[in-house]
């Protein structure tokens, strides 16, 4: 009988895993490869006579991403074998999210997948397809699949399960794809440092920890003595934004603080939703969770001031308001730095302040949920996570090159946290 309990659930999330890559094959049907940068790296092994060659030109001209790369040159000329991959990635990607966030729990794990899957419908295609679908998927989505994967051991670490070997070393393998972009790299080290202290403070790490941390910090050490990634930064500093040598540090943080809070705080951005939405997740977990009533009322407040801006700027757009809306549509186009973009002053400010107070709303809600407490830990971890990612791109061009595709870890982030709220929520009990 205890056998037949545990294969249930293993066979429920086969099913599921067949019916998303089904899903996700059929829907990159519609997908138009070999453009823009695809139609690029299809021709390289012509070019180049061998993937080896292409690699260590890169590595010295251009870039560290050495997985991201080559997969792009071997798929690239093979649109189908490429939907065959996503799809079982992809798929893949939505399994481990729900056993990440459910557990064994085979009800919440179906509500974390369907969550998902309409996510996947509804965020702009076009975030995974600005460099080209091969190119993007395999650049972004790939590495945000693999670090989920590399996470496996680790959650179970937590649950107190033990782990196969087989286990560690697909998850050993995921992180070593995962770690060499720098996004993910940065993402993965902060929470396994964080993961590490409450670790040490149990008396419980395990040696395979100490290997995990290490692909990470030769991964980075990697990341930063690569002289492609330093040649690339002066080209797209010359192409893109001739004056970002000119700026300071100050200034490209600030770049990168108000390119996250324009896309994941202000109206003018669709990605703004996915936040909306892990926010009336906090709230709507709050009233489950029987927290005090001005705790719960508190946590409405960053959603309802979130959707208010949103509907305004909608209706500044189509027209509706032909007056008084003017300064709130300019205010929520400008994420420029002040000298360098049409808006000066007082949009600038407000905008700035604005979304600055819906951040701080966004990082107290897990400690008004679930209190000082080691899943409130997590989840900050992994808010702090996703909007470094974004973040520390102030410090590139790559901010003003690469458009909507470097707000996509930072955007998974938050659908993971949404979906750990809603497996809560579909729960017996709070979790």
């Amino acid at each position: 009988m205890k056998k037949n309990t545990n294969i249930q659930p293993a066979l429920r999330a086969a099913l599921l895993f067949l019916v998303f890559a089904v899903l996700l094959f059929w829907l990159e049907g519609f997908c138009e490869a070999a453009q823009h940068d695809d139609a690029v790296y299809a021709n390289v092994l012509r070019r180049y006579g061998s993937l080896y060659a292409f690699l260590s030109e890169r590595v010295e001209t251009w870039s560290s991403r050495l997985f991201g790369d080559a997969f792009s040159v071997l798929l690239a000329p093979q649109p189908v074998l490429w939907r065959i991959c996503n799809a079982l990635i992809g798929a893949g990607l939505f399994v481990c999210a729900g056993v990440v966030c459910a557990g064994k729990q085979s009800a919440a794990l179906f509500s974390v997948l369907a969550f998902l899957l309409s996510f996947l419908l509804m965020i702009p295609p076009h975030i995974l397809s600005g460099a080209g679908w091969i190119t993007t998927t395999v650049n972004y989505l790939w590495p945000f699949a693999f670090g989920l994967f590399a996470l496996l051991p680790l959650s179970r670490l937590f649950r107190k399960e033990r782990c196969s070997a087989a286990l560690h070393v697909f998850a050993a393998l995921s992180l070593l794809i995962a770690a060499n972009t720098e996004q993910f790299a940065i993402m993965l080290l902060l929470f396994y440092a964080a993961a590490g202290f409450y670790l040490l403070s149990q008396k419980n790490l395990p040696p395979w920890f100490f290997l995990h941390i290490a692909i990470l910090c030769l991964s980075l050490l990697f990341i930063l003595l690569v002289p492609g990634n330093r040649v690339r930064i002066a080209r797209e500093t010359l192409s893109h934004m001739p004056y970002f040598a000119e700026l300071s540090v100050g200034e490209k943080l600030f770049s990168g603080l108000l390119t996250l809070l324009h896309a994941l705080f202000g109206g003018a951005e669709q990605y703004a939703y996915v936040t909306l939405v892990l926010l009336l997740s906090y709230a709507l977990l709050a009233v489950k969770r029987k927290r005090p009533r001005r705790v719960i009322v508190f946590l409405f407040i960053a959603p309802l001031l979130l959707s208010s801006e949103q509907l305004l700027f909608l209706l500044w757009r189509n027209g509706s308001w032909n007056s008084g809306l003017r300064f709130l549509g300019a205010l929520w186009q400008n994420f420029t730095l002040p000298g360098y973009g049409g808006m000066q002053g007082a949009p600038l400010l407000f905008q700035l302040c604005f979304s600055l107070l819906l951040l701080l709303l966004t990082l107290a809600a897990p400690l008004l949920v679930y209190g000082r407490s080691f899943l409130s830990a997590v989840h900050l971890t992994v808010l702090c996570a996703g909007l470094l990612s974004v973040l520390m791109l102030g410090f590139s061009p790559t901010i003003y090159a690469s458009a909507g595709r470097i707000l996509f870890p930072c955007i998974g982030a938050f659908l993971l946290l949404s979906a750990g709220c809603l497996t809560a929520l579909f729960r017996g009990r709070a979790a």
